[in-house]
């Protein structure tokens, strides 16, 4: 078993949402941009595919009590215990995607795991349409908070039925709302004018004028947190110091929008911060311990590198338990090494066995093989 002192790396390096080369240079540790302003009109980057001879899938999201459908849904799929994200759905709940796998959601796909792909050992723009990267992969809507249906791609009823279907989101949770700053919903029109230009330059890769237009928005309404939000995700790979200080300025702007939290924990956690990364994932989780199980996992990688075991346990359970989707396997993976450290052999051969069947292409998949043997070698010897 890999010595615990050094989980940090590993499961730093393996999280999710750390994408080193994401799509357009970003990256994320919310599983959601916060919202744009949709026009009612489907997202024309989900229309635009690779090649005119393209094959696209449609579906439409509703929730399960009937309401109004959340500002960006994130359209997701699941390829070999990857996750990524495709395209947004519109304020009616429609979505397109292209059988290529080809992303349109450029910004939040860099939430994901940067090896995504329909083929993890193949980039995606090599993947033709005789090969499509979403054959075998399972799709899913994205909200924080919610629960989707998903539908596994087959080849032939790619070809055969264009149509997903429905995908319901069920609430999972009682948290009030904290994936919707309270500041977007009373901010002036001009600062919405420009929030959703900034939206619109992310979503067609534009990162300098998505910057540019989110500027002109918190300076026509100081208080606006996701506009804040939105340039501090911007500076993450490439200033820390700089999107620090911007996410602080949206937790300033609205203490209980979570984005921002999960931003700045995870920043905290990279540098090793402990104690910053337990304040910070404490905090957001007082208003909502429902909707973030990425919160749950920084906290139980901080706990378990200052040695409070029991607690790095408890709250590595909860991010298990809360995530319905396993869009974050490493808590069963963190989950696996402190239930072995204290003896529960059989509850981590238990969670070695979900890790595995969650994400069996993982770059630590064959560790995690290795170390499962051995432990029912060691159980089967327990019990002569």
């Amino acid at each position: 078993m890999k010595p615990l002192f050094l989980l940090f790396s590993a499961l730093v390096a393996g999280y999710p949402a750390l994408a080193q080369q994401g799509l357009g240079g970003t990256w994320s540790n919310t599983a959601q941009p916060s919202p744009g302003i949709n026009t009612g009109q489907a997202n024309p980057s989900s229309t635009i595919g690779p090649s005119s001879n393209s094959i696209f899938l449609h579906g439409r999201v509703v929730m399960d009590d009937g309401g109004d459908v959340p500002l960006n849904i994130v359209i997701e799929k699941t390829c070999n215990g990857h996750t990524s994200a495709l395209t947004y759905a519109d304020k009616k709940g429609r979505f397109t995607v292209s059988l290529s796998g080809t992303s349109a959601a450029k910004y939040a796909d860099a939430s994901y795991d940067a090896n995504s792909s329909g083929n993890p050992n193949q980039p995606a723009a090599l993947q033709s349409v005789r090969k499509p990267s979403l054959v075998n992969c399972e799709l899913r809507a994205s909200y924080p908070g919610f629960q989707s249906d998903h539908v596994t791609i087959t080849a032939s009823r790619a070809m055969d039925n264009p149509d997903l279907g429905i995908f319901i989101l069920h609430k999972t949770g009682n948290a009030p709302p904290s994936t919707v700053s309270a500041t977007f919903l009373n901010a002036p029109r001009q600062a919405l004018k420009f929030y959703q230009k900034g939206m619109d330059d992310l979503r067609a890769d534009r990162l300098e004028n998505a910057t540019r237009a989110f500027q002109k928005a918190v300076e026509a309404y100081p208080q606006f947190a996701s506009a804040w939000y939105e340039m501090g995700r911007l500076k993450m790979t490439q200033d820390a110091t700089a999107a620090q200080k911007l996410l602080q300025k949206a937790v300033a702007a609205d203490p209980k929008y979570a984005p921002p939290y999960v931003e700045l924990s995870f920043l905290a956690m990279r540098a090793h911060d402990w104690a910053g990364t337990l304040d910070l994932t404490a905090r957001a989780l007082a208003f909502d311990s429902s909707s973030y199980p990425q919160l749950f996992y920084f906290s139980a990688v901080a706990n378990a590198n200052i040695g409070n075991f029991d607690e790095a346990e408890r709250q590595a359970r909860d991010a298990v338990r809360i995530d319905h989707d396993r869009r974050f396997p490493k808590a069963l993976q963190l989950l696996g090494f402190l239930l072995e450290r204290k003896g529960d052999l059989q509850g981590a051969a238990e969670q070695m066995r979900g890790f595995l069947a969650t994400s069996p292409s993982d770059e630590d998949a064959q560790v995690i093989k290795t170390e499962l043997a051995a432990l029912q070698t060691r159980l089967r010897a327990s019990n002569k």
